[in-house]
Parts: C-alpha cells; sequence; structure tokens
C-alpha cells in the first residue's frame, strides 16, 4: 500500500472518530438504560421509551425450554429479542439464562407468560408457568 493511500485512511479514521466523539456528549444522547427483571416480578412498571429485559433461570440441555405463552400485542408494549445465555462456567449440564428483551411504546397494560416445560410434553403437571403483567406509564 503506498504512503499517500495509507496517509489518507488513517486521516478518515481520524474524522469518523471525532465525528462519534462529537455525538456523545450532546444533551440529545440516545443512550437508554436497559431495566432489568426476573420471573419474581408479576408485576412491572415501566416508562414510555424504557427498554427493558425479563431473565429466568433455564437449561436446555434437559430437553426444558421457555416456550412463549403469550406476547404482548405490540400496542403497548412491543418484544425485540430473546436470546439465552450460557453459563459463564462450560460444566456439562449446567444452566444458563432466559432472556427477553422488551421496549415500552405507548401507555397501557400488557401481559407476557411463558411455560417452561418439554415440548413433547404437553400435559407435563410439572411445568413452571411465569406471567407478568407489564404497565406502561
Amino acid at each position: 500500500m503506498s504512503r499517500r493511500i495509507l496517509v489518507g485512511v488513517v486521516a478518515a479514521l481520524a474524522a469518523l472518530s471525532l465525528l462519534a466523539l462529537a455525538g456523545c456528549g450532546s444533551s440529545g444522547s440516545n443512550t437508554t438504560t436497559v431495566k432489568k427483571f426476573t420471573d419474581k416480578d408479576k408485576t412491572i412498571t415501566v416508562k414510555k421509551g424504557d427498554t427493558f429485559t425479563i431473565t429466568v433461570d433455564s437449561n436446555p440441555t434437559t430437553g426444558y425450554e421457555w416456550q412463549v405463552v403469550t406476547t404482548p400485542d405490540g400496542k403497548a408494549v412491543k418484544l425485540e429479542k430473546s436470546t439465552y445465555e450460557a453459563p459463564a462456567k462450560q460444566i456439562p449440564g449446567a444452566g444458563g439464562k432466559q432472556v427477553w428483551t422488551f421496549k415500552a411504546v405507548s401507555p397501557g397494560t400488557a401481559t407476557f407468560s411463558a411455560k417452561y416445560s418439554r415440548s413433547w410434553e404437553q400435559n407435563d403437571p410439572s411445568a413452571k408457568v411465569m406471567t407478568t403483567k407489564i404497565t406502561v406509564n
């Protein structure tokens, strides 16, 4: 690579870095704090525009998985994504966390529920059900 091209690339990267830094300190920053809840929180109150998560223990290596039963309709709350976080220590059979990420769209209420069971055992009496009522102010 010629020296002239290399100098141009470095100058362009420096300019982009300065532009990115210039936006970081502005009062109109788009930084969002994610509020965290667990399955023990049966009711949640958030503000319009908040991003929040509901996190539950999960161990798909046992065949048990969280299956969403009731999803918010998107009017007050929108489900943005569902992810599984593996355990920090990779021990065979160790469980991790199921994390659902939501966005509070507008004032109102919504319900989210999920069932922890084996998909092939439809009427499993030991299945765990988690239901959370969400209020957006």
